[in-house]
């Protein structure tokens, strides 16, 4: 099996955990982002109706992310700003623009290893196939996103050259899953967890409570019993080299392409997620800036093939994180 299809397994194969036989916690899945989705609400015993406005305000939240930032086609807010790349100034909704300032910031944050306009290098990594791409279009993309420009005027977006465009596969699930997290705050929801193949995020805690497991899936042979995390409130990202729906975790200072995988848990998904993509990248979190490594609450590098894997843990996970074979 070559590389690429091992990393694809591990992108699929993380399991992030069940609640207890003992639980009865109110669940609901739906597939969003190309994943399943599911949220739990904290609340034992709870009737339908009390947290079924719950279940559709949160959903319809990633759904709205989902359409405008990830799926192709007219709504998709980062495609309009690609297609005028070099020519006019693109106007984007508040909540898309927040979503590119964040990225940008967490840029900042990890010395320049998350980077959403990465889009043109991950373009040369697809088209290349299973392979490596010639160093030629390697070097063409990192033009781009090493001199390309952006400017922007109120909520309206211009990428300086063409061909230039941003890339958010991965981090807007993350991203959504923080603002769906918010919206269940404002109807007055206080404890519930929002999870997907690739991250998580909990707010608040069950009675008596003070973690909730997450079982992981091993990165080659699909063994979801592999490992379990025990994870207090805040959010959490998993970011192996080959992500889900053709995200590559590309260095965009290089253009070359990362190895094994990486989990970080920080105040939100958003942020663990641009943590733990720098720290795939370079291999640990020594490259984050100071100001990264403060946001930083934990992290887990994973290296290796099987049967034997080198896991490193730190901070808030470091006694956090067990195989179980």
């Amino acid at each position: 099996m070559c590389r690429y299809a091992v990393l694809a397994i591990a992108a699929l194969t993380i399991v992030l955990g069940c609640q207890s036989a003992k639980d009865k916690f109110p669940a609901e899945t739906r597939t969003v982002f190309g994943v399943p989705v599911t949220v739990t609400f904290f609340i034992a015993d709870a009737k339908p109706e009390e947290v079924k406005a719950g279940f559709d305000a949160a959903f319809k939240t990633l759904e709205t992310y989902e359409r405008n930032v990830a799926t192709p086609g007219a709504t998709n807010q980062l495609e309009k700003i690609a297609a005028g790349a070099g020519r006019e100034s693109v106007p984007v909704d508040t909540t898309v623009y927040a979503l590119i300032m964040r990225g940008l910031q967490l840029n900042e944050l990890t010395g320049q290893a998350f980077d959403l306009r990465y889009g043109p290098l991950l373009d040369a990594w697809t088209k290349a196939g299973n392979g490596t791409p010639p160093q030629a279009d390697v070097d063409s993309a990192l033009a781009l996103i090493k001199t390309g420009g952006m400017f922007v005027a109120g909520k309206s977006i211009l990428l300086s050259k063409p061909n230039m465009r941003f890339d958010a596969r991965g981090f807007v699930d993350a991203w959504a899953i923080d603002r769906a997290a918010e919206v269940l705050n404002a109807k007055g929801f206080a404890a519930f967890e929002i999870r997907t193949p690739y991250a998580v995020r909990i707010v608040g805690m069950p009675v008596n409570q003070q973690s909730r497991e997450i079982k992981l899936g091993n990165p080659q042979t699909a063994d979801s019993s592999w490992a379990k995390l025990d994870m207090a409130q805040g959010g959490m990202a998993y970011v192996p080299a080959r992500g889900g729906s053709g995200r590559l975790v590309l260095d965009p200072r290089t253009g070359q392409m990362a190895s094994g995988a990486a989990i970080a848990m920080a105040k939100d998904c958003a942020t663990a997620f641009g943590l733990a993509y720098a720290i795939a990248v370079d291999g640990d979190a020594a490259k984050l800036t100071d100001k990264g490594r403060a946001e930083l609450l934990g992290h887990i590098r994973i290296s290796g093939s099987g049967p034997t894997y080198q896991v490193a843990a730190d901070g808030g996970l470091k006694d956090r994180f067990k195989t179980l074979n």
